[in-house]
């Protein structure tokens, strides 16, 4: 059983703003920030982001929006937890996104208000003081991908399939190439253009959990003693699982149209 490991940095391609729910005497809403007061990106926002990407993704499939969470690549991939069912855990595990080292966590004061709809102007008394991130900032971005042992409910998967860590593990490169590209958005006020950003410099490395060679190195120094020496070509294994995987027959060319659509909407901004 493997564990694979992304790395990428998130460029903010627009400022950001995720929200503490605390304020002070100045500023309404301060950006989220870790004990040592730096700027982040919360794993769970990452995740959730990634899920709906994820939705999208399998609607390209003809996955009905409102049954996509019961697919079973989708709970492969993201767990399950339904008080009428047995729980499941997630293959996938999205760490916080901390500074890049050499990055400055530059933030800015934006002014908002609320618009007095019969006046159609600006609600008196109703100015508020946001805290955002400067697009500047760059983030690290880590996610883990662990194989796990199928169970009973999976079995479809390996019967039409490729299995469920296969299946699943093919979602997940589709959803870091949508990343890749700039899809989605993360935190408040993505309306007004803010929270726009992409993944950059994305890389793959596994650590078999079943081989003793990976197994000293790992607990001594960490998953990334074994980067240089476990990387993986990620555009030669997106191959393999595209050739393993007859549920994603036709996946590349609607992931290409997908892809398309989204730089045809950025062009006309």
């Amino acid at each position: 059983m493997r564990t694979y490991y992304f790395n990428a940095k998130v460029i903010l391609d627009s400022p950001l703003h995720i929200g503490s729910g605390e304020g002070n005497d100045y500023v309404d809403s301060l950006i989220i920030r870790d004990v040592n007061g730096e700027p982040f990106i919360p794993g769970t926002s990452l995740c959730g982001l990634m899920a709906s990407l994820a939705k999208d993704r399998l609607g390209l499939e003809g996955v009905n929006a409102s049954n996509v969470e019961e697919e079973l690549v989708f709970k492969a991939l993201f767990g399950s937890a339904r008080e009428e069912q047995r729980g499941r855990e997630s293959r996938l595990v999205v760490l916080n996104a901390k500074l890049c080292q050499g990055t400055e966590g530059k933030t800015l004061i934006r002014d908002r208000t609320s618009v007095d709809r019969k006046r159609g102007s600006a609600a008196r008394k109703h100015l508020f003081h946001d805290e955002i991130l400067s697009k500047k900032a760059q983030f690290k971005f880590i996610c883990e991908f662990r194989e796990k042992e199928e169970v009973e409910e999976e079995e479809p998967l390996s019967k039409y399939g490729a299995g469920a860590n296969r299946e699943a593990l093919h979602l997940l490169l589709d959803i870091l190439e949508l990343l890749e590209k700039g899809w989605g958005h993360l935190g408040g006020k993505t309306g007004t253009g803010q929270g726009d950003f992409r993944i950059k410099g994305l890389s793959c490395f596994y650590y078999d959990r079943s081989n003793p060679d990976d197994i000293l190195p790992f607990v001594l120094k960490g998953p990334e003693e074994l980067a240089s020496r476990n990387s993986v070509e990620l555009k030669k294994l997106r191959a393999e699982l595209n050739k393993e995987s007859p549920m994603h027959r036709g996946a590349p060319r609607r992931m290409k149209i997908m892809l398309f659509s989204r730089e045809k909407c950025k062009l006309c901004k």
